[in-house]
């Protein structure tokens, strides 16, 4: 490993905890996860979806506790790696790296893909101008600008983030509260029960069930923070006190913009919500009161779209400049800018990757399309991390911090994480309809994300076996833990 030029970052080069926190709550994209995820998951959950999202958020906190209590002690742009191999095996903590690259590295194509729905309808309700043309511009124009703003360093990212997201949660904030003000009598705490859990298979608890299990699926996303930890100031401290932020921050409008539109479109009735609108049911709920000025919602979605994805290649940036670093990747992934102070190498990476995806499976198939198997792709990967870190955490704290270990924070609470990610897990892979009625099969194209992810795994075990056998000591590097020596920040040359 070669010394760097400079020592750690100055402090103006650095982030804080409002960078981490915008970081995490721009890639769960909440208007977009809103929209697009959540409102279909009332067709189980019908006017009992606030209680579901209650759950979602208990379920959640059971992921972001462990990932916490890991980050205050081995805080990497690795991430997720190092702490499994840390809390059981450096060959695990590759393969968790491994899956890590291939999530992150589809967030942002995903998301350029969702702009280019979001803004082709919009262009097509106010202009008129037709769908096919504009919605490729739109997702290629993204695909361009958003590794040029990560281009010129963490700060300049991490503000452009706060902006998106303050501007997104702003809106839908406002609709809220307005929708709640024009319900009146419709107000009512009883969505927080199962009162109105009434769709047909799915009465009460059953209902309200499948709904946390598939909500829990909006919050992805929260962990994101963690591969910025060598860009903070602070990073063993600012990581971990910006996770649960970040889960208060989405569960708290998830919940606040759930209940507004089921006290506002009726409880009984809102099973059928997904549909209402001709498939728009935000913008009908938006027209109840802003009339014409509902188009304010596509702008809302684009801000979520956009803050997603300078997320997602923030932290696909350093996962791949960390992987370069310890040469598990192209040492060349593990340079830095000298000026910007950001791996730029990893960045620029990153625009042929989103330009071909978007032009591959976004012509391949349609927009939609494209963005349900990515997302099919996305959120089992993700899933199996979570349950990888919960059961690290047990296993580093118990063997190697004895003395910090804690049967609550350490043992129950990590275990009953991997417990609530079982049946989502199955029902983002389309196994177990048999045990759970709300698991469906995945249709096509999202039943090619198995062969694609197996595909993946697979080339991995295969580069796994070739490092355990010629490169052993790479393998071991992923134990380390960077921030003390200051690594980002320091340009090589």
């Amino acid at each position: 490993m070669r010394k760097s030029a400079q020592s750690r970052a100055a402090p103006s080069e650095s982030i804080g905890r409002i960078d981490l926190l915008s970081q995490s709550v721009n890639h769960m994209a909440p208007v977009a996860s809103l929209v697009f995820l959540i409102s279909g998951v009332a067709v189980f959950a019908g006017g009992a979806l606030p209680l579901a999202l209650v759950g979602g958020l208990v379920g959640c906190l059971l992921l972001v506790i462990p990932i916490a209590e890991m980050a205050k002690h081995l805080p990497s742009a690795a991430g997720f790696a190092t702490f499994v191999a840390h809390g059981m095996h450096p060959s695990l903590g590759f393969l968790v790296g491994w899956g890590y690259v291939l999530v992150e590295s589809l967030i942002p194509p995903m998301f350029y893909l969702l702009l280019g729905n979001v803004a082709a309808n919009l262009f097509l309700e106010q202009l008129k101008w037709p769908y096919e043309p504009w919605w490729l511009a739109s997702a290629v124009a993204a695909a361009l600008v958003i590794p040029a703003i990560a281009y010129f360093g963490i700060r300049v990212n991490t503000r452009a983030g706060m902006f998106l997201a303050f501007f997104q949660l702003g809106i839908f904030v406002m609709l809220a509260v307005w929708l709640i003000a024009s319900a009146g009598r419709a107000n009512t705490p009883a969505v927080f029960g199962t009162k109105y859990s009434t769709v047909e298979g799915f009465p009460g608890f059953t209902g309200t069930f499948a709904g946390a299990v598939l909500v829990l699926l909006a919050f992805i996303g929260f962990e994101s923070s963690v591969p910025l930890a060598e860009d903070a100031s602070n990073p063993r401290r600012l990581v971990r006190v910006s996770l649960l932020p970040s889960v208060i921050v989405g569960g708290v409008f998830y919940i606040l913009l759930t209940y507004a539109a089921v006290v506002a479109y009726g409880s009984r009735q809102f099973a059928g919500f997904a549909q209402a609108g001709s498939g728009h049911p935000w913008e009908l709920l938006a027209g109840t009161i802003w009339g014409k000025g509902r188009f304010i919602i596509y702008l809302a979605l684009v801000s979520s779209a956009l803050g997603a994805a300078n997320a997602g290649l923030s932290a696909a940036a350093r996962t791949w400049y960390a992987l370069g670093r310890l040469h598990l990747f192209p040492a060349v992934f593990g340079r830095t800018h000298v000026r910007w102070h950001s791996p730029y190498v990893a960045v620029l990476a990153q625009l042929p990757v989103g330009l071909g995806v978007v032009l591959w499976l976004g012509k391949e198939y349609n927009p939609v399309a494209a963005i349900g198997l990515l997302f099919s792709m996305v959120a089992p990967v993700m899933l199996a991390i979570f349950m990888a870190v919960n059961l690290s955490c047990v296993c580093y704290f118990w063997r190697v911090r004895r003395n910090e270990f804690d049967p609550i924070r350490h043992g129950v609470i990590p275990v009953a994480g991997v417990l609530v990610c079982i049946p989502t897990l199955f029902t983002v892979l389309g196994f177990g309809g048999s045990i759970l009625s709300f698991i469906r099969p995945l249709p096509h194209p999202l039943s090619l994300a198995r062969p694609a992810l197996g595909a993946w795994f697979v080339l991995g075990v295969l580069y796994l076996t070739y490092l355990s056998v010629k490169h052993p000591d790479r393998l071991d590097g992923i134990r380390r833990v960077f921030p003390d020596e200051g690594s980002l920040g320091q340009p090589r040359r």
